[in-house]
């Protein structure tokens, strides 16, 4: 069975419980977003790693490439963390968890933490922007990415646009689409399923929930915050 886990968000404990009740040799699959917010990130992405689980590339992951990336670079000036946008949408606990110390320049931080970033990137790099499944469900592919790629699929091999629509569009589905699109990025209450998409994003890293959503049966499984190992099953259908 192959399992697809909405934007984690540095909620390491809850994704050990989400995974926990995931049968077991299940193939497990994430939209990207597993970084930021929450105080786990470093542990999310060595469990991701040390798993061999896939994922694709979120738009937080990105930002905290594009952001590492110029923040090594200038390694002459005094340029804070904080003076990047990314730090203040969760990159600060993303930078917490690694033990970077956030309130130095670049060029006063230990090569230590410069060989940790560094390793950081190596991995994130890299991440595909989608994944194309060898599998059908209601007779189309299925393809995995961060936001909705659907209306642009026949257009992926443009890496520019597939680039932007992947890591940063919030239109929803709105007619049928040629692929069985899975996606994160935009929370919803319950994992939605319209015009043969689905978004699997549940809103965790804002207290929300973080589900899996099961390709093969539809089947969907969630753990909640507030309580602790609590199963739920709700999918909701708009068309």
């Amino acid at each position: 069975m192959t399992y697809v886990i909405g934007d984690v968000h540095g909620e390491y404990e809850m994704l050990l419980e989400l995974v926990d009740i995931i049968p077991k040799k299940s193939r497990i699959i994430f939209v990207g977003d597993v970084i930021d917010r929450g105080s786990g990130s470093k542990k999310v992405l060595e469990y991701i790693k040390t798993n061999k689980f896939e994922c694709v590339m979120g738009n937080h992951e990105f930002m905290m490439i594009n952001a590492v990336k110029i923040f090594l670079k200038h390694d002459k000036y005094e340029i804070y963390w904080s003076s990047y946008p990314w730090f203040n949408y969760g990159g600060k606990e993303a930078l917490i968890s690694f033990g970077i110390n956030i309130n130095y320049p670049s060029n006063k931080i230990s090569e230590k933490e410069r060989e940790i970033l560094k390793n950081v990137l190596k991995f994130l790099e890299t991440l595909p922007l989608y994944l194309e499944l060898n599998l059908t469900k209601n007779n189309l592919p299925v393809v995995i990415s961060h936001a909705f790629i659907g209306e642009h699929w026949h257009r992926k091999d443009d890496k520019k646009i597939i680039e932007e629509v992947a890591l940063w569009n919030t239109k929803m589905p709105y007619r049928e689409c040629k692929i069985f699109n899975i996606f994160g990025h935009t929370p919803h209450e319950d994992v939605l399923e319209i015009y043969n998409c689905v978004d699997v994003d549940t809103g965790c890293g804002f207290g929300k929930k973080l589900s899996a959503y099961c390709v093969e049966s539809g089947e969907v499984l969630s753990v909640n915050k507030a309580k602790s190992k609590t199963i739920f099953g709700n999918i909701k259908k708009l068309f």
